[in-house]
């Protein structure tokens, strides 16, 4: 394995020929609040480049890597690792800069690639060294290297690569405040066991606080200023990215990381109906309320989800996002593959990588009436995602159309219900990596009790094939039926203030008349049918009078019962 730094002045490197694997840095200048210390990462293998998560390099006594790279070649030093320094450490921006390479070459070759740029996990985590040590103290480390949550769990969990270890996220214990201003705690289960624990459910009547608890775990993962004393994790979570998907048009839930100068913008992703106004540029766009945010987002995660597969696909055990979402999308929508809308003027050959008349992406309908043009559509689905050209792709699509789906032939017109699970389901998989938290709010609003139930499939589905786990904040009882007891946090708003329990029944396949009498308290609660019944009986002196007057179609077995516990007219 050899590691090069490419000067500025120097021309790309091409892959072929090169002596492989070998790991290219190149020139970056994101500015850590005063420090530099990113360069960008290509991995040359196999006679082709595969594009690898940044790192970051501190090199003791300097604030700029990059630039004192350049001046150290300028002084005679070829770019090969290791340099003409031994004071210095790294730390990638991710784990996925060490899964790629192994994936790629192999455990071994990434363990030379660790040695030679001073890999901080492995260097004090493994090895113990005590000039690494001594590094991880110095000021920039902690402000640079471990400023975002990506670069914080590659130092925290890279080291058990190496050995394999277990990398499976943990149980969490958060802290928030409740709508009361009380300092609450909710210790989250994902105990690996017979029993799904990959989702944990938050359930409860409006107002409890539920997705306040969502909205404060986001700020608290992002590290935003002026926060509650008191609250946040109890331990830095074992998690690479979160995930936030609400489609209520009432929700704040926050929309992007504009605002707090973060590289790794990916490491929290939010969709729903909101987003930045098109026009303007960055945190200066005002956020608005729109489906075209919605439809913007499924077309560009069905892209990613291609090209993901693409750049992935060397490490071993990667699960290919386009097969899985045909996959799960298939348990809630008829249909046989996915597509993209674009120009009609526009062929096939366009959006493939290398020409493939077999796998030809193209999809065209006919006018439908004779003022219009044709349609054309590009498949994103297992036989063309391959050979995808992503980046003709994402620059031709046409984003306000929304991703389509075809059968026989023909496009399929969805319900309400269908597009929002295929919406969930693309943005959701063209954004999770591994390692991640997704969090869903209120995911019921449009959706009905089968495809809820599809919901729960899919998101178990996709959590196992991506190491991840989810939080539901929701009022759907067939969610929870769908989870063991210790993964169902009920908040229960009392006098005293809001409690936060377990049921004391096992809820996994449990009645859902009995989660609900027991979640929201109906059995306390009068019922409009109840009211009638009241009302209706009062002219009657008996059960049997009341029922004569009733065409028995019009009563179940429930009804009849109910019937007969009434007390009637005296006569």
């Amino acid at each position: 394995m050899r590691i090069v730094y490419r000067s500025r002045k120097a021309r790309p490197l091409q892959s072929a020929g090169l002596p492989a694997p070998l790991v290219e840095l190149s020139w970056n200048n994101w500015d850590d609040y005063t420090y530099k210390t990113t360069l960008d990462a290509t991995l040359h293998s196999n006679a082709a480049a595969h594009a690898l998560d940044a790192v970051k390099i501190l090199v003791r006594g300097q604030n700029f890597t990059a630039q004192h790279f350049e001046k150290l070649i300028e002084a005679g030093w070829n770019g090969e690792f290791p340099p003409p320094v031994d004071d210095y450490i790294s730390n990638p921006t991710s784990l996925l800069f060490w899964e790629v390479l192994i994936g790629e070459t192999s455990q071994e070759e990434a363990v030379a690639a660790a040695t030679l740029i001073r890999d901080a996990s492995l260097l004090t985590r493994v090895r113990e060294e005590p000039q690494a040590m001594a590094l991880i103290g110095e000021h920039a480390f902690g402000r640079s290297l471990l400023r975002e949550r990506g670069g914080q769990q590659a130092f925290n969990q890279g080291w058990k690569l190496w050995g394999r270890a277990d990398l499976a996220i943990d149980g969490l214990q958060f802290r928030f405040l409740d709508p009361q201003g009380e300092i609450q705690s909710l210790n989250l289960s994902f105990a690996d066991g017979l029993m799904p624990h990959d989702i944990n459910v938050i359930i409860g009547p409006n107002g409890a606080g539920k997705s306040r608890a969502l909205t404060q775990f986001i700020s608290h993962w992002l590290q935003v200023d002026n926060l509650p004393q008191g609250t946040g994790f109890s331990t830095a979570p074992n998690l690479s990215q979160v995930v936030a998907i609400s489609y209520s048009p009432f929700e704040l839930t926050r929309v992007d990381t504009l605002d707090l100068k973060l590289a790794d913008v990916d490491v929290y992703r939010y969709f729903g109906l909101r987003g930045r106004e098109a026009g303007r540029a960055g945190a200066q766009a005002r956020v608005t309320l729109s489906l075209d945010h919605a439809r913007n987002a499924a077309v560009a995660s069905l892209v990613n989800c291609a090209e993901d597969d693409q750049r992935y696909s060397m490490i071993s055990d990667w699960s290919r996002k386009v097969r899985t979402l045909h996959d799960v999308l298939r348990t809630g929508i008829d249909f046989e593959f996915a597509a993209v809308e674009v120009a009609p003027t526009l062929g096939g050959q366009t959006f493939q990588r290398t020409p493939d008349d077999l796998d030809d992406p193209m999809v065209e309908l006919p006018p439908e009436d004779e003022f219009d043009a044709p349609k054309r559509f590009v498949k994103v689905d297992t036989h063309t995602a391959g050979n995808l050209n992503c980046e003709a792709l994402r620059k031709h699509a046409k984003p306000q159309s929304g991703v389509h789906f075809f059968k026989g032939g023909r496009q399929l017109r969805l319900s309400s219900g269908q597009r929002l699970f295929a919406y969930i389901v693309v943005n959701l998989l063209g954004s999770i990596r591994r390692r991640s938290l997704v969090l869903i709010d209120e995911p019921e609003l449009f959706l009905h009790p089968t495809l809820e139930i599809s919901l729960v499939s899919m998101l178990k589905s996709i959590l196992q094939a991506f190491g991840s786990k989810a939080l539901i904040a929701t009022h759907s009882l067939v969610v929870v039926r769908e989870t063991p007891r210790d993964c169902v946090h009920v908040f229960e708003p009392t006098p005293d203030g809001l409690v936060i329990k377990h049921p004391p029944f096992q809820t996994f396949g449990a009645d859902m008349q009995r989660i609900s009498s027991y979640v929201f308290g109906d059995k306390s609660v009068a019922k409009p049918f109840e009211h009638w019944i009241e009302t209706a009986i009062g002219d009657f002196e008996t059960r049997e009078e009341f029922l004569a007057r009733i065409p028995p179609d019009d009563l179940n077995e429930e009804l009849i019962l109910e019937l007969g516990a009434r007390s009637y007219r005296s006569a």
